[in-house]
């Protein structure tokens, strides 16, 4: 099937970050998708889409959600590892 990401590895990934930054969210009520996006200088849309499994975040958006957070967000990083963009 075309465009499948069954069995796709990078798909687990995707996975993993979405639920930890929708837990963080949840676990945060003052937070709104607003705060983060400003503090990564990260679109609200972005990150609405990367919840909802839309889209597929690239290495420095995931750098920037994790630094704004105070969080890792990829499976086996470290939030702080994310200094420069």
């Amino acid at each position: 099937m075309p465009g499948s990401i069954a069995g796709e590895p990078a798909a687990a990934v995707v996975q993993t970050i979405a639920r930890r930054l929708a837990t963080a969210l949840r676990e945060r009520p003052e937070l709104s998708l607003r705060a983060p996006a400003a503090q990564g200088n990260v679109g609200r849309q972005t990150i609405g889409d990367l919840l909802a499994g839309a889209t597929w975040p690239d290495v420095l958006t995931v750098c920037r959600l994790e630094r704004a957070l105070g969080l890792a967000l990829w499976p086996g990083s470290n939030a702080t590892q994310c200094a420069h963009d």
